[in-house]
C-alpha cells in the first residue's frame, strides 16, 4: 500500500533511521491507537506496519505492509494510528526520527 502524499512530504527532509539501528526502537507510551470497531468486527487477524516517528514521539506515517485476512478492514483499522503517543527511538543516548514495522494480532482476545 502507499504512503498518502502527506506523509511522502513529511519524509522527504528527514532521515529516518530503522529499527534494527538503533539502541532502543521507538514504542508506544501506552497502546496503539486504533480503530477499535473496525478490529472487533474482524476478531482474528494480523496486521503488519511500518511507522515513520519522529525524534519527538510524532507518528509522522504509517504504512500497510500486509494484513490477514485480506481487505480494506486493515487500511481502516490504522487510520488513527498517528494519534499514537510514542517514545522517540534512541541512538547514542539521543531520540532520533526513526522507523519500525510492527505486527497487531488478534486471537479473540482483542488487538495487541
Amino acid at each position: 500500500m502507499a504512503v498518502d502524499m502527506a506523509t511522502q512530504q513529511a519524509l522527504v527532509p528527514t532521515t529516518y533511521t530503522p529499527a534494527e539501528s538503533l539502541d532502543q526502537s521507538a514504542r508506544p507510551i501506552e497502546d496503539w491507537v486504533l480503530d477499535e470497531a473496525v478490529l472487533m468486527a474482524v476478531r482474528k487477524g494480523r496486521i503488519r506496519v511500518k511507522v515513520w516517528v519522529s525524534d519527538t514521539g510524532v507518528v509522522d506515517g504509517a504504512e500497510l505492509l500486509a494484513a490477514e485476512p485480506p481487505g480494506d478492514w486493515a487500511q481502516q483499522a490504522i487510520q488513527p494510528l498517528r494519534m499514537t503517543l510514542m517514545h522517540p527511538g534512541m541512538k547514542d543516548g539521543r531520540a532520533v526520527p526513526s522507523t519500525v514495522v510492527v505486527e497487531i494480532a488478534s486471537e479473540d482476545q482483542g488487538y495487541r
